[in-house]
């Protein structure tokens, strides 16, 4: 089978002739052992016309070409199908959690306990850093108020000294 010069309408139609042609040489060379017999059937093989040898010259150049967009193709599929991340840092206190630290941090300052044990002692009930209760505290007006009067605030601080103590 003898290409053209124009026979190849797409890359693929190139791919599928180099796929035949490869099949085709495997299968004459499996029983080839000797020097003698790969130049018995090289001297049987008709002379590739300066066409054809243009032709495979050209697709062997271009073939770096036609992989690196392979690649680039297969890549931003890839990136396609990942997760994106999430800028910033992760969340060290879950945003359902802030509303009773603050409300825990209140009580505790309203009984006359200062900011800054208050606050240390609300990393340490809820397993965190104390910059990261910083940072609740200093926000905490961006939050929904909590519905909670004085006194049920202060009955769940009874109820965690009992838990504690």
């Amino acid at each position: 089978m003898v290409a053209k010069a124009g026979s190849f309408e797409t890359p693929e139609a190139m791919f599928a002739w180099l796929s035949d042609l490869s099949y085709r040489v495997h299968r004459r060379s499996e029983r080839v052992r000797t020097r003698e017999q790969i130049v018995e059937i090289l001297d049987g093989e008709p002379e590739p016309s300066p066409a054809f040898l243009a032709l495979f010259e050209a697709t062997v150049r271009f073939s770096p070409y036609l992989i690196g967009r392979l690649m680039k193709w297969m890549a931003e599929g890839s990136a396609k199908r990942l997760e994106c991340n999430p800028k910033g840092p992760r969340l060290a206190v879950p945003s359902g959690q802030r509303e009773q630290i603050c409300v825990f941090i209140g009580a505790l300052y309203a009984r006359g306990v200062s900011l800054k044990d208050a606050q240390n002692r609300a990393a340490n009930k809820w397993f965190t850093s104390p910059r990261s209760i910083e940072r609740v505290w200093a926000e905490r007006g961006s939050y929904v108020a909590a519905q909670l009067s004085i006194e049920e605030t202060e009955r769940g601080l009874l109820a965690y000294w009992r838990e504690e103590f």
